[in-house]
């Protein structure tokens, strides 16, 4: 389909005149005008069921979405009673294929009801249309100054500005769908607290359960679940510990807040979230025992020891998953064409690219006119223009779907293995991405390529990192595809250097020494509930900084891992954990190893030997919330730091994922019905 450029294209009505032989606007289009293809977008129903979603499945993703769904109505609601229109009918603007509804203010996408111009097609989101009436929360937005006015609102065609009053109240939503969704999810609730009110986990939750609730029996004969360990190993944590990384009363942070929001409960946000601690492997393997698995970190990071794509493991992850926790995955590339992820075949196909390459000891961009002096020094660094320098490639390959037109044999053969499928692939049904229906523009999930070399074992530059301390909006995962080893290592200055960070455990001592896997990087993951506390420890440093100085007035709401320029060594490190009870989780990722990240956790890497990584965004149930939450945190920050785009479109994707999950629930419940009408037929 060619591209849309018209703002009124599926939205402005239009009317012929025979008399004149002319063309005329005739208005807009009504909700009622929905066609059935148009409802069928939105609707709940049976015929709408995706088939692979299970209704296991789809109860779990009704239990970790339906608060945010609730969230989402509230906001609704919030936009027809701020709506102050001259014209009270609704109008209606259907969706495009391919076009991403935004804000013309703050890029925001537009989930449903939001304003817009009738003259110029000027269209507002709620929360600008609500700052600007209430005269609150204003910021500049950026754009040429002399097409906006004072609130950062485009101009009119005739350049003036946009009066409230006269802007249209418009929904996107065909018909009535939102409240027919919104009233499903209610009814469902009843069927779905039976089964958990009679002793049922989500993962029992069978068809029949969903169709008869009261009839359900307790299930108490079953054996003790991964959560029940977790519990106990929480509650031993809490009595040996006493003041853990997540115990006792949030700290009272000084240096870094945001405005809290009315009715919304944040997940992880001044939560205490207790810090899970294994002190033994046989512990979990008691009730694991179909899984290959060990502890990495003092038992706190669960590794899973082969991609296997069975529901043991799948249950594994997803309990440590929940509770926010990173989770490491080996052997993720065993299947993939190693040929292709290597110096050699770069080298030889792509050897003539220009680029850019950071160097990360001084931290300064230079350009490389070709990249064949960047993968000979990577092989051999005998071969490089200086021996001191660590380079890392800025703009190349380049990222999302710019990369997989510039490399699609690697785009395939990457996704073709994913780890766990469920969750990473890209129409996975846990992946709340792969919710939304073709029409819609895909959401952004990468992939985003590392190709750096490593720092080696020695102590030099220990304040620098090849990944910086950031956070991703969504779930990320971390593939280590290609290991060469630095500069004067072996594996015995590698397992020194382990030891002297207190990290090395037996299992990753055996790795080294004995199987010769490579290591190719540490990363320092914390948690999404520590993030606060951190941007506080930062803020404080830069203020510490600038006391004396006449910077200005200090702003709380900067949020320094947005910047995402700081890298947190040994020592800042040790000042969080004395001063904040911050401890992060510390993963030793090998050659091969697929890390998972939770939306929202800080978290930084320091390469050892040369690596080639691959990151990959997904968007699970369990941190959606936390996904939306972030999006709305953006809003917050001063106007120094842009605000990234929401190209995930987060609301489309809690809509979307309980309308499919409602359908399933809808299907199975038809299905009953027809096995019920057999029997009596016989």
């Amino acid at each position: 389909m060619p591209n849309i450029f018209c703002r009124f294209y599926a939205f402005r009505r239009l009317k012929y005149s025979k008399k004149t032989a002319m063309l005329s606007v005739a208005g807009f289009c009504d909700p009622k005008d929905a066609r059935e293809d148009d409802l069928d977008i939105w609707r709940a129903s049976w015929d709408n069921a995706p088939e692979k979603l299970t209704v296991q499945q789809a109860n779990y993703l009704i239990s970790h979405l339906r608060a945010d769904f609730e969230l989402l109505i509230r906001q609704e609601e919030e936009a027809k009673n701020v709506n102050t229109s001259v014209e009270k009918d609704v109008a209606w603007k259907r969706v495009v294929q391919g076009v991403r509804e935004m804000c013309d203010v703050c890029d925001a996408t537009l989930f449903n009801y939001h304003w817009a111009c009738c003259k110029c097609g000027f269209v507002v989101c709620l929360d600008c249309y609500r700052g600007r009436k209430n005269k609150e929360n204003l910021r500049s937005w950026g754009g040429n100054e002399k097409d906006r006015d004072e609130f950062s609102w485009l101009l009119c065609t005739n350049s003036s500005c946009h009066d409230l009053e006269k802007l249209i109240f418009v929904q996107i939503i065909a018909g009535s769908a939102l409240d027919e969704v919104s009233s499903k999810l209610i009814a469902s609730s009843s069927s779905l607290t039976a089964c958990l009110e009679n002793g049922k986990n989500f993962e029992e939750i069978k068809e029949e359960d969903f169709a008869n609730g009261d009839d359900l029996k307790a299930n108490g004969g079953s054996e003790l679940a991964m959560q029940d360990i977790i519990s106990k190993a929480v509650e031993k944590s809490m009595k040996e510990n006493g003041n853990g990384a997540h115990n006792g009363q949030p700290k009272e942070l000084k240096y870094f807040s945001l405005p809290s929001e009315k009715n919304c409960k944040s997940r992880w946000r001044n939560q205490v979230v207790e810090s899970v601690t294994w002190h033994k492997v046989s512990d979990s393997k008691l009730f694991h025992s179909e899984v290959d698995h060990s502890w990495m970190d003092h038992g706190r990071v669960l590794r899973l020891e082969s991609k296997a794509e069975d529901s043991f493991s799948l249950d594994m992850f997803q309990e440590m998953w929940k509770h926010g926790s990173p989770v490491v995955i080996s052997k993720s590339i065993a299947d993939m064409d190693k040929s292709l992820w290597c110096p050699k075949y770069f080298l030889a196909e792509h050897s003539d690219n220009e680029t850019a390459v950071i160097n990360l000891t001084s931290g300064k961009v230079q350009s490389m006119p070709d990249l064949a002096k960047f993968w000979t020094g990577f092989s051999d660094h005998s071969k490089r223009s200086s021996e001191t320098s660590i380079l890392k490639l800025q703009d190349w390959p380049p990222m999302g779907d710019e990369f997989m037109e510039a490399l699609p044999e690697h785009t395939s053969d990457l996704m073709k293995h994913l780890p766990l499928t469920s969750y990473t692939g890209r129409h996975a049904m846990l992946n709340t991405a792969a919710s939304l229906p073709d029409v819609f523009v895909r959401s952004d999930l990468g992939p985003r390529p590392c190709f750096t070399y490593g720092f080696g074992t020695n102590s030099d530059h220990e304040s620098k990192g090849t990944v910086e301390l950031h956070f991703e909006l969504a779930d990320s995962l971390n593939i280590l595809l290609n290991v060469s080893t630095a500069a004067q290592t072996t594996p015995q200055n590698v397992v020194q250097l382990l030891q002297r960070m207190d990290v090395l455990d037996d299992e990753s001592k055996s790795r080294i020494l004995e199987k010769s896997e490579l290591l190719g990087a540490i990363w320092h993951v914390y948690h999404p509930a520590d993030a606060d506390k951190i941007r506080d420890f930062l803020n404080r440093e830069r203020h510490s900084k600038e006391t004396g100085k006449k910077k200005g007035h200090f702003d709380s709401s900067f949020d320094p891992i947005y910047e995402g320029d700081q890298y947190l060594c040994a020592r800042r490190r040790k000042t969080l954990a004395d001063e904040y009870n911050v401890v992060c989780c510390t993963i030793l990722q090998f050659h091969g190893d697929a890390v998972f990240i939770p939306a929202g956790s800080p978290c930084q890497a320091r390469h050892i030997h040369n690596s080639m990584s691959i990151s990959l965004d997904f968007v699970s149930p369990e941190n959606l919330s936390h996904t939306f939450q972030l999006f709305r945190d953006l809003r917050k920050l001063p106007e120094s730091q842009p605000v990234a785009e929401d190209k995930l479109q987060v609301k489309n994707l809690i809509f979307h994922s309980i309308k499919n999950a409602l359908s399933v629930l809808e299907a199975s419940e038809k299905t009953k019905v027809k096995k019920e009408i057999k029997k009596i037929d016989f």
